[in-house]
């Protein structure tokens, strides 16, 4: 059986391009101004495809935990091509279970499993 669940990620994108750089001595990037519309003009789509790997994982793991799926870490990710306007991406977790990710312009994310047996 296949479930389906959606979850906003939005807040995602913020945190892995913000805060996955972890060690890195390079001068921090400005903070982009917030003139109150942020969102409004973001392809997250677009965001998400240039994040490095570990960002990725980062927030497809955010994505799957915010979905209510139990996943201890991503180990990998595939990149899928789009599906029904949804760029998408299969992730694998530390216990082998897969889950595929689809991002949409708007940041919201849908995550599809596989449930039971």
């Amino acid at each position: 059986m296949r479930k389906m669940m959606m979850t906003a990620t939005a807040a995602l994108l913020a945190l892995a391009i913000g805060g996955c750089d972890s060690g890195s001595n390079d001068t921090p990037e400005p903070a982009p101004a917030d003139n109150g519309a942020v969102g409004a003009t973001t392809n997250y789509q677009a965001e998400v495809a240039k994040l490095s790997e570990s960002q990725l994982q980062a927030v497809l793991l955010r994505a799957i935990r915010d979905a209510g799926l139990d996943c201890q870490g991503v180990t990998a990710t595939q990149a899928r091509g789009y599906q029904n306007g949804l760029l998408t991406w299969r992730a694998t977790c530390t216990d082998g279970s897969e889950h595929i990710v689809g991002i949409a312009e708007n940041g919201i994310a849908q995550v599809v499993s596989a449930v039971g047996g």
